[in-house]
Parts: C-alpha cells; structure tokens; sequence
C-alpha cells in the first residue's frame, strides 16, 4: 500500500503538467453549448407517422427523447476541444434521409382494394347481386292461376343485377388505408 501512494502521486502531476500544456477552445461544431440539434426530427422533438385511416399523427421524436437536442459527438458534450491533442471523436454521420418510410396495408396487402363484402358470396357471380324484380328467377308472373310469365325487364332474364355497393367491379376501396394500399411513417 505505500508503494502506490507515491506512484499514484507522480501519475497525478505527470497528467496535470500535461493538460496544462494543451490549450483548450470552444467547440466549432455546437458553439460552446455542448449539445446539437437532432438530425432525426430536425430539432423539433417530434417527428411524424401515418396512422391507420391516413392521417398524420405528431410523435416525440425517440432519438433524442423529444427534447429536439443530442449531446455533441466532437466535444463528447463538453464545448471545449483541446488544439494540440488529437480528436479521437467520429465524424458526424451524414443526415437521415427525409424519405418516409412505407409498409403495405395488412388488410389489402398493398392493393387499396378487398373484395366487395356485399356481392362475394351472393351466388350469383363477382360484382353481381340477386334482381330485387324478380328474386332471382329471371321472370316475373303475370298469372298465377295460368302461370303466365314475362322476362324480367330489370335484369333481362338473367336473375342478377350489378351490385349496388361496388357498382358491378367486385371491389371496395379498403377501409384501414383509405384506399391507399400503404402506410407511411417518418
């Protein structure tokens, strides 16, 4: 143990007798202050995501915990650099890119379209629905007693109409997307 008291003693001064010789100035790249604005949210703290029916929702920003500001990489946040020592720090990295960040609808897989709940099982085919006219039978009844019948003049026989909800496509803009087919997210 008294051995390393004097050795303890003689690391101290040799370290002070060299940050006295290595001249200290203000960090260029925060200006002294320590802190940098956040390249992630661009120093608002808040960065933006698409929700579900396509609206833009307002989220803290996660890099810098909404604060808008990072601790300096040049300075390791203290705004001073030392002139004569060597940085030892990594260049800054190069901005995020602005680009958002897409991913498919779950519920469409990226079309923007799902199958037309009202017509996909009627039976009577993709886009096409029972004839309210004639229930389907593709003739109306004039006389019961003689079975008299005349071609259904609404769907001209065929005992089906085009869907009302989709227009006769079989299809219906998707209702989590908004017809999209993706989300975005910043």
């Amino acid at each position: 143990m008294k051995k390393f008291l004097p050795l303890s003693l003689v690391f101290i001064l040799c370290t002070s007798i060299v940050i006295a010789h290595v001249e200290k100035k203000r960090c260029e790249i925060c200006s002294g202050s320590g802190t940098v604005a956040c390249m992630t949210c661009g120093g608002r703290g808040t960065t933006y995501r698409t929700t579900r029916d396509g609206k833009r929702q307002s989220i803290r920003c996660e890099t810098c915990t909404g604060t808008g500001r990072r601790t300096c990489t040049a300075c390791g946040g203290q705004g001073w650099e030392f002139v004569n020592a060597p940085k030892t720090y990594e260049p800054l990295p190069p901005p995020p890119s602005r680009e958002p960040h897409r991913y498919n609808c779950a519920t469409c897989n990226g079309r923007g379209t799902v199958q037309c709940p009202s017509c996909r099982n009627s039976g009577y085919g993709a886009g096409k629905q029972m004839c309210n006219s004639c229930l389907g039978l593709g003739y109306r009844l004039l006389n019961i007693l003689t079975a008299e019948k005349e071609t259904c003049t609404a769907c001209n026989g065929t005992g089906a109409r085009p869907c009302s909800k989709c227009n006769g496509t079989a299809r219906m803009d998707c209702q989590s997307c908004n017809g999209v087919g993706y989300f975005e997210e910043r």
